[in-house]
């Protein structure tokens, strides 16, 4: 299965570690991934796991935390997704 990954912070940190080792992860049961990322650091990485990638200047970041934060009875969804992943496990 190919998997087309955007990323959009250029730096190789927290989130870039994360997605590069769960990329790697899933190469061994057949995702071949795919990246469209920003230009930086994070290129060295992704390159090892990756079969082909495109690179530019900036990536627009996703930003909805006007509507996307948890609060009040919202945190619910988050104990429904929680609570799904435990019952995969």
């Amino acid at each position: 299965m190919n998997v087309l990954y955007i990323h959009s912070v250029p730096q190789f940190g927290g989130a870039s570690r994360s997605l590069y080792e769960m990329v790697s992860a899933l190469q061994e049961i057949g995702v071949k991934p795919y990246f469209v990322a920003s230009a930086g650091t994070v290129r060295t990485y992704f390159e090892e796991v990756s079969e082909g990638s495109i690179y530019v200047r900036k990536v627009a970041a996703f930003n909805n935390t006007r509507t996307g934060y948890y609060k009040g009875i919202r945190w619910l969804v988050l104990l429904r997704s929680w609570q799904a992943s435990q019952i995969r496990s």
